[in-house]
């Protein structure tokens, strides 16, 4: 093999191998990874005065880091809630959207020291016919009442989830 071939298989070599660690090196752009949340919905009369009224408690978490949740925070995050009936044909909105965010509104966004995760809290002061979805009828006796929770992060991600179904006559 004469010397130029050599130089010319050494030259591309080189570039081969350039390239190469070139493509190695641009690696794409790592996508934040999905939020998961949960949440749970309680009913309860409220306490502080004989109106028949009832008191909804929503707790919601977020996990994350606490680098994450601290982050997240600091950078506004906002949620939104809704309270429906749960029926077999459709779930009927009873109430909402209700707004909050860090700064307030019908409930309170923070970051969980220690542990990690973003802790999203509400409680709601409604009147009985918000809670009575079933006429009793058509759909039986008893209603049934869940929240939907939508958490939603300044950089656009976002995550919806509903609590629990709770049963009673209200």
């Amino acid at each position: 093999m004469s010397t130029v071939q050599n130089c010319l298989r050494a030259a591309a070599a080189a570039i081969l191998a350039v390239g190469l660690s070139a493509g190695v090196a641009v690696a794409p752009a790592q996508a934040a990874a999905p939020l998961k949340m949960k949440a749970n919905l309680q009913i309860e009369k409220y306490r502080n005065d004989n109106s028949g009224r009832y008191e909804l408690i929503i707790n919601g978490f977020v996990s994350m880091s606490p680098e994450e949740a601290r982050r997240y925070v600091a950078e506004g995050p906002r949620a939104t809630l809704r309270v429906f009936g749960d029926d077999p044909s459709y779930d009927n909105l009873r109430g909402g959207p209700y707004f909050f965010d860090t700064n307030g509104g019908v409930g309170s966004i923070f970051a969980r020291t220690g542990i990690g995760g973003i802790d999203i809290v509400s409680r709601l002061v409604v009147e009985p016919s918000m809670l009575n979805e079933d006429n009793g009828w058509y759909e039986g006796a008893g209603d049934e009442i869940f929240a939907r929770l939508r958490f939603v992060a300044k950089n656009g991600q976002e995550v919806t989830v509903d609590t629990n179904v709770v049963k009673g006559e209200f």
